[in-house]
Parts: C-alpha cells; structure tokens; sequence
C-alpha cells in the first residue's frame, strides 16, 4: 500500500518517541509484534515494518476485545486512520542492515478512538481484565521434566499476555519443584500446594510433553484461572523434529483459551454473544454533574463500560446533561455495569439519573 508523505513523516516522528513507555489501559496495548520488512535503503524499510506492525497490532487489539464469533467481521482500515490511533510505541529490540529492518515493538492505541471504531461497526466488545493467572510451564523430553531454560518455556515468555483481557504472568518453576508433580498434576493436593507455594489463587501447571520420536507435543493445562477449574488436553504436530516451532504455536493456542474463557463469560454477561447488536436497548438519562471537568470525567467512565455503545449527547447545560447509550441487558444491568467505573444509576421522578458515587 502507497502511504503518504504525512504518513511517512509521522511515522519517522512516532518512532523517535516511540521509545517512551506505551501508555493507556494495559489491554490498547499490544505487546512483542515482530515487524520485518526489506526495502531500497533502511529508512523505507523501517517506514514499511512500522505500518505493517501497526496494522498487526491493531488487528490483534480488535480480536482482543472481541469474539471469535464476530471476527469475520472486523474492520480493515487504512494506514493513516490506524496511525491515528497510535497513542505510541516502545522498541524492544531492533537491528538493520542497509536495506533491511527487523525489530520487535509495543504498541499502545488510545482507548476512546478504539472504543469509537468497534461502536461504529457494531461490534460488541469486552475490556475489564480478570484477575491475574500465574502459568507453571513444565516440559518433559525423553521422560524427563526440564523446569529451566527450555523451548515450552521460552515460547509462552514470548507471547504478550500480560495486556490481554485474562493477564497471565509464566513463572519459572522454584527450585524446590519435585518433577513428580507432573506425575499427578490434577491432584488438587499438588495443585493446592502450588498455588500456596506461590501464593496465587489462580495457577495453571501447563506441562508440554514431546514423545520419543519428536513428532508430537502434548501439552496439559490444569488448575484454576479467574473463570475456574480448567483441564485441557491438546496435541500438536511436530514438523521436520522443530520442537520450538511447535511450542510456540501451542504458546499462542494456550493463551488464547485462558483469555477466551474470561472473554466469553464477559460477553455473555452482557448480554452481548446471542446477536450482537440487535439486543442492545437503549436508554435515556439525565446526568448531573457540578461542572464541566467532572461532566468529562463522568464521560470517559461511562465509556469504559465494557459493551456500552451508541453514546448520544442529546442536550448539555451547566450542570446537566441528557444522553442515550446502547447497553444490552437493559437499565438494570447498565446500572451493575456502573458500579464499577464510580457511577450510579438512580430513579428519579419517573426518569433514569446518571451521578457518582
């Protein structure tokens, strides 16, 4: 795709302040993209890697907050429309010759723009992340556990977990860990004792085991994420004995079941995954507020509402608004969903009154 001189120039200028720590809400931020692009001379081929690492980003970003239900249905944007959303972007590492460029970058979106586009397109969408998940990555090779520095290991390090809708922090196994645990992993003494031993409520022991030949790895997940118990059992094909290449799409596959399961019970408590948009209701309310700063305020909460969409402002005063939102599940669940973010939903006169808490 032809980008224009804006584009390329703001894309120069991104990258100079890129180095800044992304900002936002950890979910708009999309970590570990790999970009690599080969052009006339390194400026063009660092230009190319950084729209085309926008765009993967933003890709995943919408898959993030959506379901998979709905993916199909994601929007394709231009280059600039999706540089305009870049809040900015961190280099985790990067290296080039004289016509190439690889590096790896984080890139963190600005929320409302983002909430903006899925409202537009109908897309229901969930942003609250759960509680945090502590994964034991074990692997076995010829019949013997490895706990250090191992493929399994290495591959879910490398996926970016920690911003998604079900954040997962991978811990090495402490050096007190008895290979034997992995004989009886879905004892709930073993796993009891593991999640005492690192003092997490929710631990998962992910135990990947590559056979004799090395054309298999299997790979267990057992304990309790912030959904509840879980115990999966997945094998995937080792090709030409690359036991890295495998682990590391069985890497992606695991974190995207955890983060699946607290999506799909977020979704449907929304009322959001039988039909999408046309189950939203929409509701009026009067707000009110002490001034403009505070309207603002009540504003940007409202619209971190996981679900809420079609915010109209209908009339606005000094201390005073009436607005409609699309929410599915109606006023009362809105006014649960509400909670959350500092406000509450009272009844009033006959009428709906949006106020902090």
């Amino acid at each position: 795709m032809v980008r224009t001189a804006s584009a390329i120039l703001f894309a120069g200028l991104a990258l100079s302040a890129g180095s800044a720590e992304a900002k936002g809400p950890p979910i708009f931020t999309v970590a570990k993209v790999g970009v690599e692009a080969e052009a006339k001379d390194a400026v063009e081929a660092k230009q190319i890697a950084i729209a085309e690492g926008q765009q993967a980003a933003f890709r995943k970003l919408l898959k993030r907050v959506t379901h998979a239900s709905a993916h199909s249905r994601l929007p394709l944007l231009e280059d600039e429309m999706v540089e305009r959303m870049v809040e900015g972007f961190a280099v985790r590492r990067e290296s080039n010759s004289t016509t190439r460029y690889i590096a790896t970058l984080d890139f963190s979106f600005e929320p409302n723009s983002v909430r903006d586009i899925l409202n537009r397109f109908g897309l229901p969408y969930a942003e609250q992340q759960s509680a945090p998940t502590v994964l034991l990555p074990v692997m076995v090779e010829a019949g013997a556990a490895r706990t250090g520095a191992n493929a399994w290991f290495e591959a879910l390090e490398a996926v970016d977990m920690e911003n998604t809708l079900a954040p997962v922090k991978v811990a090495a196994p402490r050096p007190d860990f008895s290979p034997a645990t992995i004989s009886n992993p879905g004892s709930p003494e073993v796993l009891a004792t593991l999640r005492q031993q690192y003092r997490a409520e929710n631990l998962i022991l992910a135990i990947a085991d590559v056979d004799a030949q090395a054309t298999r790895l299997r790979v267990r997940l057992t304990g309790q994420d912030s959904v509840g118990e879980l115990y999966l059992e997945r094998t995937y094909r080792i090709y030409g004995r690359d036991t890295a290449e495998a682990a590391q799409f069985a890497a992606k596959v695991t974190a995207g079941v955890i983060e699946g399961r607290w999506k799909t019970v977020r979704l449907a408590s929304l009322g959001a995954l039988s039909g999408g948009p046309a189950n939203l209701e929409t509701i009026e309310l009067a707000v009110q507020f002490a001034n403009a700063k505070q309207w603002q305020d009540m504003r940007r909460r409202l619209q971190k509402i996981p679900g809420l969409q079609g915010l109209e402002v209908r009339s606005l005063a000094a201390r005073g608004a009436t607005i409609s939102v699309e929410f599915a599940g109606g006023a009362e669940r809105l006014s649960m969903a509400a909670q959350s973010q500092g406000l509450a939903i009272q009844q009033q006169g006959g009428g709906l009154v949006l106020v902090m808490r």
